[in-house]
């Protein structure tokens, strides 16, 4: 059977999209459960921002960005 260059790129596009969705099928009960970890790591994500501004809100006498646990140290601004 000869193919022309068109046929051949598009078979195999055709035989890689059948391996990969083989390879989905078979890995779907894994794959759910990182796909279930995954909502419920971001879902309730707004739920907590909100929470989390409301009780910083609550608290006038807190001073932002400092605090005794922060003094001294020098080139740890992520923490």
């Amino acid at each position: 059977m000869n193919l022309t260059p068109a046929q051949r790129q598009t078979v195999s596009w055709l035989l890689i999209a059948a391996v990969l969705f083989a390879l989905l099928w078979l890995l779907a009960p894994v794959l759910a459960l990182f796909l279930v970890a995954a909502v419920l790591a971001y879902a309730p994500h707004p739920a907590v921002e909100a929470l989390a501004r409301r009780l910083v809100r609550a608290r006038p006498g807190r001073v932002a960005g400092g605090g005794a646990g922060r003094r001294g140290r020098v080139g740890h601004g992520c923490c």
